[in-house]
């Protein structure tokens, strides 16, 4: 099984990433762009796992989420990885991510790495990817027109992590829910 944990983003959140990615979707011919019913935050990618190791998949989750604390998600900015002549992820984010979901982050972390699975080197940013660069060809054009993005704030409150398997297909991956983890409050 292809595993990740995320955070499941609402209805409201959606529609505000959706409105970037159709502000940049006519300089961003070489993108592979996020499909709106996908969008989510990763908090931790756990890559291809065996079918017999889901139950202590599902047993540390239980253990990060019992220790987890709620917060609040705001989306108000979007933003790219890579140089500004080579954009390679557009992704909306958080100016500032909430120190409780970089603690469920960082525990995440530690859950997995007893189960086999590398800890992340980076430091957690709170981002949700919008769009893959295959080849950026737009000479600095797509990167401008990302920093001239005015996003409108959205928030959602956090009180559970989501399970998900990955299968990736032609027409890109699909995604199941394995599980929803609540929060301690």
């Amino acid at each position: 099984m292809r595993l990740f944990l995320a955070i499941e983003l609402t209805p409201e959140l959606k529609r505000s990433l959706t409105r970037i990615v159709e502000a940049l979707r006519p300089v961003g011919r070489t993108v592979r762009w996020v499909g709106t019913e996908q969008m989510h935050l990763t908090l931790k990618f756990l890559g291809e796992l065996p079918d017999s190791a889901l139950a202590d998949v599902c047993g540390a989750c239980e253990g990060v989420a019992a220790a987890a604390a709620a917060c609040e998600l705001v989306l108000d900015r979007a933003g790219y990885f890579g140089p500004a002549n080579r954009v390679r992820v557009i992704w909306g984010g958080s100016s500032q991510t909430p120190a409780a979901l970089s603690e469920t982050a960082r525990r995440c972390d530690d859950a997995f790495e007893a189960l086999g699975v590398a800890a992340e080197q980076r430091p957690f940013a709170a981002h949700i990817t919008l769009g893959r660069v295959k080849l950026d060809d737009s000479r600095g054009k797509l990167s401008s027109a990302v920093d001239a993005i005015k996003v409108i704030p959205a928030r959602q409150p956090v009180t559970e992590m989501t399970l998900f398997e990955s299968r990736l297909g032609p027409r890109g991956p699909q995604y199941t829910v394995v599980g929803r983890y609540g929060f301690r409050g």
